[in-house]
């Protein structure tokens, strides 16, 4: 939204006039500054625990971790050029002046959440009391033995049958072992599966990578075969008695339910599925699912760390430490990223660390919007995996990998940078300036 009205006192219709109640938005500095200020205070009087353990009554309330974690995400939000830079993602003009971006761009904001950032390592983490830490294997992260681990910071709880997650009902393999299962919704597109990297570390598109686009599934980073449900992969949870064998290939000869579909069935139209944050203990049927919606892991701290402060001072040392402890911790195993790159270089590394480490646990859209690069990304088609064999009718020939549309036009308006204040609130409020493009 941008600049917040700021209550920092009751309002009492009994004694306070229409018009002291009708307060104006603050400018996007102020609001920031008051909720770094709030957020400080909360960490040095120190009246939180650092973290609750698995058994506490108070676990899923906020503690000193989640209110540094939510600090330095803050500043590394507002440091970002979407906010801070001489080209915000809106104009900065009248009618909206100061609301929606800084009224002047400041490159030390980046200094600001790498010092914050950099406390939560040196305090809270692996560097401090290690409270908090990176947990190994990444596949068995969300799955309800592991809850309140070493790298969970602050998660919504789920409690089985009464009030459960139901994040695994929309999404992941349709059907298994021949029983109809999810919705087959938010499927992996072929954009996200290209920028998972191979096991030694490079890019797909890296011509010393080994990459082999008719076979491209072998040779991968573990992470896509922790989070990806691709063609011929093996599908086993601990509630299935047998691995299955997931197809989404357009097979005549041997059809599978799982096939790539573009009608308005629920099969999934990518000829990917995912398996990040899947119940490993229930299928999918009502509310079942007791695993923890997790907000902020220790991960993000690292990769906030590592990317505020290669935007401040450039790829040191300390920048290559952090996201290699993302990179390299085990169960994940990717080798530590080349010396000597240059920040931009850098900055992509990060980019692209965020978009794997990340996926699925709704950090994607937020990074495109700060970053501004929504306008391009969003606006750009969407595709899949097309995988059919050239003797369609007896599978004599050889499987090929198409990459093809989706035909899911999107449209992202510079506007959409930021929600309109609702024009209901506004019509009680005049005082209050509507964001630009609205």
């Amino acid at each position: 939204l941008g600049g917040l009205v700021i209550l920092t006192a009751p309002q009492d219709r009994l004694t306070m006039e229409e018009t002291e109640m009708l307060l104006p938005r603050s400018t996007f500095e102020q609001t920031l500054k008051f909720m770094v200020d709030e957020l400080t205070s909360i960490i040095n009087n120190g009246y939180l625990p650092v973290k609750y353990n698995n058994g506490n009554s108070s676990a899923g309330r906020a503690t000193l971790g989640a209110a540094s974690m939510i600090k330095g995400w803050v500043q590394l939000f507002a440091a970002s050029p979407a906010y801070n830079s001489a080209s915000p993602a809106v104009p900065n003009e009248a009618g909206n002046k100061d609301m929606q971006s800084f009224a002047t761009p400041d490159p030390t904001r980046w200094a600001d959440a790498a010092a914050t950032f950099k406390h939560f390592i040196d305090t809270y983490g692996h560097k401090g009391s290690s409270d908090y830490k990176l947990f190994s294997p990444m596949s068995a992260f969300w799955y309800e033995a592991n809850e309140y681990n070493s790298e969970v910071i602050w998660d919504r709880q789920h409690v089985m049958t009464t009030m459960a997650n139901t994040f695994d009902t929309y999404g992941g393999p349709v059907w298994i072992h021949g029983t109809y299962y999810t919705w087959g919704n938010y499927c992996p597109t072929q954009e996200l599966v290209d920028v998972y990297q191979m096991a030694n570390g490079l890019d797909i598109d890296d011509p010393l990578s080994g990459y082999n686009p008719q076979n491209p599934y072998v040779g991968r980073e573990k992470r896509f075969y922790d989070f990806i449900v691709y063609d011929g992969a093996e599908y086993k949870q601990d509630w299935m008695t047998m691995t299955d064998i997931i197809y989404t290939r357009v097979d005549k000869v041997n059809p599978s339910k799982n096939q790539i579909d573009f009608g308005g069935d629920d099969v999934g139209n990518t000829g990917y599925y995912f398996k990040k944050r899947l119940d490993n203990l229930h299928p999918r049927g009502g509310n079942q699912c007791g695993m923890n919606h997790v907000y902020y892991r220790y991960a993000e701290v690292l990769l906030g760390y590592a990317e505020a402060q290669n935007e401040a001072v450039g790829p040191d040392a300390s920048v290559y430490e952090a996201i290699n402890a993302v990179r390299t911790r085990p169960g994940t195993d990717l080798p530590p990223l080349a010396e000597g790159m240059t920040q931009e270089e850098m900055r992509e590394a990060i980019r692209r660390e965020r978009r794997v480490e990340f996926a699925y646990e709704q950090k994607r859209l937020f990074d495109l919007w700060r970053w501004k690069i929504a306008e391009i990304n969003m606006n750009a088609d969407l595709h899949g995996m097309l995988i059919e064999n050239t003797i369609p009718e007896t599978n004599a020939g050889v499987w090929t990998y198409t990459r093809i549309s989706l035909n899911h036009p999107h449209v992202f308006n510079r506007k959409q940078y930021f929600n309109p204040i609702p024009q209901t609130v506004i019509d009680r409020n005049t005082n209050l300036l509507q964001n630009w493009g609205y």
